[in-house]
């Protein structure tokens, strides 16, 4: 039992050394997706369309608010998650937070995708 103690104590050390690593790249990909939605907030906040205005345009801002709303869920989810991660001492948990991160930033990238067509519509 004393070696598998050994080891034990020896890879907590070792992942622990890797965590602040792990934690500026969790930081990296937050900054990347809060830029996203930065822009996808300000895509959405384009004034409404006249009530005359064509379907396609009326259609085109629907979306726009709809997608906002999707990326701001997303944002809030990935902030809740940076913040508990940045503050974790355990290598498991920061790279737990990657792979979640990693997945809300797949999804903002498709909801900004989704938000610059609506938004080169006129």
């Amino acid at each position: 039992m004393p070696a598998a103690q050994q080891f034990a104590d020896a890879y907590k050390d070792a992942s622990s050394a890797f965590v602040p690593a792990e934690q500026a790249e969790l930081t990296g990909l937050v900054n990347d997706t809060r830029a996203m939605f930065g822009a996808i907030q300000s895509y959405a906040a384009r004034p409404k369309p006249w009530f005359l205005a064509p379907q396609r345009q009326k259609a085109a801002y629907q979306t726009l608010q709809d997608t906002a709303a999707q990326a701001k869920t997303q944002a809030a989810t990935l902030g809740r998650l940076a913040q508990a991660a940045l503050g974790a001492s355990d290598l498991k948990s920061v790279q737990a937070a990657i792979v979640h991160a990693t997945a809300i930033k797949k999804q903002m990238t498709a909801l900004y995708a989704s938000a610059s067509a609506a938004a080169a519509v006129k």
